[in-house]
């Protein structure tokens, strides 16, 4: 059973044997890690990396991107559904939106939770909702980590304290827009 620092390791090491310099990007390789690491499985973290880099090629892009990580994370082993949506409460779900959009717009694996609340509460303006507080706000967040939806990284920087990193391991971000969508109440969003 392999860490997240194991599984890194190994998954750069192999990436460096299958890609060209540069191709697979650094962050791709921890979110494939990260993911990975709540098994402790190499084998599923290089099935991963792998199958992203079938997505990469089938889109031609020039690089193993986040994206393709979540696509190929779906493929091997989909960890969200629409009856999982359907149950979470609204603000959730908003969050859930805010992050889809700010991976997209970041073009990241991951964005702290200060950014993933500024979208929060232009995701929460689109709909015509109240935002919660960030206490609440951070309740929810641990809330879906807790169900596995999502997954905070929180990393300390020392005497600046701690900040929390925020992913979205198992959906791409198209997929789970499309799903949120229509379980949302009052306008579309129009970003």
């Amino acid at each position: 059973e392999y860490d997240y620092n194991q599984l890194y390791d190994i998954l750069k090491y192999r990436a460096s044997l299958a890609f060209r310099p540069e191709v697979v990007m650094d962050e791709s390789l921890h979110l494939i890690a990260d993911i990975a690491s709540e098994r402790g499985d190499a084998r599923y973290a290089l099935d991963i990396l792998w199958r992203a880099g079938k997505y990469a090629e089938a889109e031609n892009s020039t690089q193993v991107m986040p994206e393709h990580v979540r696509k190929a994370t779906a493929s091997v082993y989909p960890t969200i559904r629409r009856e999982h949506l359907e149950f979470l409460e609204q603000h959730s779900k908003l969050i859930l939106l805010a992050l889809a959009k700010a991976l997209e717009a970041e073009k990241s694996a991951y964005v702290t939770s200060s950014t993933l609340n500024d979208y929060y509460r232009l995701v929460c303006e689109e709909y015509d909702v109240d935002p919660k507080s960030y206490t609440s706000f951070w309740e929810a967040l641990q809330r879906l980590d807790d169900l596995g939806i999502i997954k905070i990284r929180v990393v300390s920087e020392g005497s600046r304290g701690r900040k929390s990193y925020i992913s979205l391991p198992g959906v791409p971000t198209s997929i789970l827009k499309k799903e949120l969508e229509p379980l949302l109440p009052g306008k579309q969003a129009r970003f």
